[in-house]
């Protein structure tokens, strides 16, 4: 076990994904007025459900080095996460792959104006919210004590 692997825990991972959705879900509650755009909402949103996903895979044993070859692929991470138990209903599976495609993510990122198409702060919400339970649940399974 590398020194990576005894510091970037399945827990400290968890625990870092719950902190990016607490944020996100505070600021949907209390969007401020005078944000002019929601993107860095939606990043904080994306940026738990990756973090949720990469503590899945830690639980299952997964080096550090083998997660961070999955980079921000939310797809491969979620295809990775089916090998060690996490299951999503398939409705919410095509709507996490749709919310959370490479282009999503980056849009979330970059001022990109015009026309696109992206999911709600409340459907993000929502999904992160199934995201979440199922990796309690993993996490669970895997022996980790989530509160």
């Amino acid at each position: 076990m590398t020194d990576d692997d005894d510091r970037t825990t399945a827990m400290g991972l968890y625990q870092f994904a719950e902190s990016y959705r607490i944020c996100g879900s505070s600021l949907v509650t209390r969007l401020p007025s005078v944000l002019r755009f929601d993107d860095p909402v939606r990043f904080l949103f994306l940026h738990a459900i990756e973090l949720y996903l990469k503590a899945v895979l830690r639980s299952s044993g997964m080096s550090v080095l083998q997660v961070k070859t999955m980079g921000h692929n939310i797809q491969r991470l979620l295809d990775m996460s089916k090998t060690s138990g996490f299951a999503l209903p398939a409705d919410a599976e095509q709507g996490l792959v749709f919310f959370a495609d490479q282009t999503a993510i980056m849009e979330t990122r970059y001022l990109k104006t015009g026309y696109s198409h992206r999911p709600t702060l409340e459907g993000l919400r929502d999904m992160i919210d199934m995201v979440r339970e199922e990796a309690r649940r993993v996490l669970r399974l895997a022996g980790l004590r989530i509160h």
